[in-house]
């Protein structure tokens, strides 16, 4: 697995495993992993009780029994690599503890949940977490709309999309938008693209699309965005 062949087509591999191998341990991964590879085995492993997908787990079974009372339930799948246990507890707190005698190597403090790693990785001898911090909660109230484009012109002379203006209006505040239910019905249905901007606390900014559609009919199903070029409105939020 994991070659140039596999890479360019999966599919023959796949039909290998499910004939030869419905379960193969893969050193490929992280640590390794179990790969189920029939559909009704993955079917039946998620309606058995006996397995879950909870990121919640007791980590007793990997420690030594004199350390098994000390540590209890963490937030991600623990990490061995050297002879030393990697893992966070579910105060994102992270520690290192020596496999065979059960004693804390080293830990790292959060002063909140939200502000340790998604989990820990092991590599060239580093610890690695990915971690989001000063996101700033929840965002609701950042988020802004940036500019709405239209695949259809705003007025089409000749066209058969009436004679009316101001299709897209971007309230002041760019919170909200106002779109005609308007499309030229010479062509295949009107596609309004939204795009929305989210700032956190730090100062990141990532984008998002939305998109409104207006049929050609109440009964000719979804509108075909494009083939345009339509026009673009940008709001007093770029």
């Amino acid at each position: 697995m994991f070659d140039s062949d596999f890479i360019t087509n999966p599919y023959r591999a796949y039909s290998q495993l499910r004939a030869a191998a419905p379960l193969l341990w893969a050193d490929k991964f992280r640590n390794g992993a179990w790969l189920v590879t029939r559909y009704a085995d993955v079917l039946a492993g998620l309606h058995d009780s006996r397995l879950s997908s909870q990121r919640s787990h007791n980590l007793t079974a990997a420690l030594p029994s004199e350390a098994q009372s000390t540590y209890g339930a963490y937030s991600a799948s623990p990490v061995v690599a050297g002879g030393v246990v990697y893992m966070q507890d579910l105060e994102s707190n992270v520690q290192a503890v020596d496999l065979e005698s059960g004693e804390l190597l080293w830990e790292t403090k959060m002063e909140s949940p939200d502000q340790g790693p998604n989990g820990v990785a092991v590599a060239e001898g580093m610890v690695f977490g990915a971690t989001a911090t000063g996101c700033g909660g929840d965002l609701t109230s950042s988020i802004v709309i940036t500019s709405v484009h239209s695949d259809e012109a705003e007025e089409n002379p000749g066209g058969g999309d009436g004679n009316t203006l101001n299709d897209i209006v971007i309230a002041a505040n760019c919170k909200s938008v106002q779109l005609r239910a308007e499309r030229d019905s010479n062509l295949n249905g009107r596609v309004y693209t939204i795009t929305f901007r989210v700032t956190d606390s730090e100062g990141n900014t990532t984008t998002a699309t939305a998109t409104v559609s207006v049929p050609l009919t109440s009964s000719s199903g979804t509108a075909v965005n494009g083939p345009g070029p339509g026009y673009t409105v940008t709001s007093a939020c770029p």
